[in-house]
């Protein structure tokens, strides 16, 4: 097994072009050909700089109408409708100067002050940087984490490996979601 990284852009398109087996995705794709496994369901939450006055709403969270105006970073336009709306909360814009690709480029623009980005409750755990603090968005709707496999892909690896993923996520339930 290795590890690839995807951007934004290829959530799907890597398993259809046979780039990859699976993939970790957020937020869950509805897509021909593609089969998702849900793995958690969480809160949302913006990443800020630790300079921004938001950061002092880490513990109390805030709502849609808070942030919505904020300078999320903007994505290629290649970038699949669900995500950049996930992204936006359905409703925002892309204000800010940087472009992003990747976790990385989000969390290097928040860090820097120049953007903002969104996600699952979850990323604050994968991505701790310093500088950077993740709010809750308690009015925003929850959404997925998902498990993406081609339709019936008949490797059986590939169906281990989704057996085995779904049943440790069921099994770690809501404290996956943390």
């Amino acid at each position: 097994m290795h590890l690839v990284e995807l951007t934004f852009t290829e959530h799907c398109s890597a398993l259809r072009e046979d780039r990859v087996d699976v993939a970790f995705v957020r937020p869950a794709v509805e897509a021909e050909g593609i089969e998702v496994d849900v793995l958690t369901t969480e809160q949302r939450i913006v990443a800020v700089s630790a300079r921004s006055p938001l950061a002092d709403a880490a513990h109390e969270g805030l709502r849609v109408a808070d942030v919505i105006d904020l300078p999320f970073l903007r994505l290629p336009a290649r970038t699949p409708r669900p995500f950049v709306d996930y992204l936006y909360f359905q409703d925002g814009e892309r204000r800010a100067p940087d472009r992003a690709l990747t976790p990385h480029d989000v969390l290097t623009s928040v860090v820097t002050g120049r953007g903002v980005g969104s996600g699952l409750k979850s990323f604050a755990r994968y991505y701790p940087w310093p500088g950077t603090v993740f709010v809750p968005v308690l009015d925003a709707p929850r959404a997925h984490s998902v498990l993406a496999t081609r339709a019936g892909d008949p490797n059986q690896e590939v169906r281990i490996f989704r057996a085995l993923t779904v049943a440790l996520a069921r099994e770690l339930g809501e404290f996956a979601a943390r």
